[in-house]
């Protein structure tokens, strides 16, 4: 694999007409990294050492602290859990304001227009 530089920004042009995002497309997104090349999310960035992981996580926590504060609104806001009875992982609809589970980033759809807000 060859080395990624902070200055390599990649071209994320087809990312153009996209309307909807994961919370992690999002954020990988807004740190200059094409989520394409990083199918497993913000953990693979960070797996790799991008030299802008920290960023993505930075951005994933300011969007979930925004859709939280009711100053973004998600299309669905979803939590992701382990059901130890069933033996499953389970993805389960929760209001945004509910603090009693986390924010799935994997799982949560904004809109672009959202973060222009």
């Amino acid at each position: 694999m060859t080395a990624i530089y902070c200055d390599d920004y990649p071209n994320v042009f087809h990312w153009k007409a996209v309307s909807e995002f994961t919370l992690e497309q999002a954020a990988l997104l807004l740190a200059g990294i094409d989520p394409f090349d990083f199918e497993q999310g913000l953990e693979s960035a960070k797996i790799t050492n991008h030299p802008r992981w920290k960023l993505v996580y930075g951005y994933a926590l300011a969007i979930e602290t925004a859709i939280r504060r009711g100053i973004l609104t998600p299309v669905v806001c979803n939590t992701y859990f382990y059901d130890e009875y069933n033996s499953n992982w389970i993805v389960q609809k929760i209001e945004p304001s509910d603090r009693s589970h986390n924010i799935s980033c994997e799982h949560t759809v904004i809109t672009r227009n959202s973060l222009n807000q």
